[in-house]
């Protein structure tokens, strides 16, 4: 069961990424990771966390805007040049995918409804 699970994750990530972006960061080191931030808004959150360069000392800041109603992202970025390049890079890919259960099982607050 787990292998199913982990094929509907990546094809979900690979309808917003490219899938080479999301195999280099499957492979990132946690600890190059940052701790996902949370913000709602009336119909959406945004989450953003830092994603270390594994060749420098750079952080690159990554941000995607989710609708948890339909569970899809309104939009996405990294502040890296890859992303600038082609709209897709591994440290979003690591960010998504190290993160992926608490994006799409996150619930709106109450307030917001």
């Amino acid at each position: 069961m787990q292998a199913v699970e982990e094929l509907d994750k990546i094809r979900t990530l690979a309808t917003y990424l490219f899938l080479d972006d999301i195999n280099k960061g499957r492979r990132y080191y946690k600890n190059y990771i940052g701790t996902l931030q949370k913000t709602e808004q009336k119909n959406f959150i945004i989450f953003s966390c830092h994603v270390e360069s594994e060749r420098t000392t750079k952080k690159y800041k990554c941000n995607v805007v989710f609708d948890p109603v339909y569970k899809l992202f309104r939009g996405y970025n990294c502040t890296c040049p890859q992303f600038e390049a082609t709209n897709s890079c591994k440290h979003l890919g690591a960010m998504l995918y190290h993160y992926y259960n608490d994006i799409f099982n996150v619930k709106i607050d109450n307030k917001y409804k």
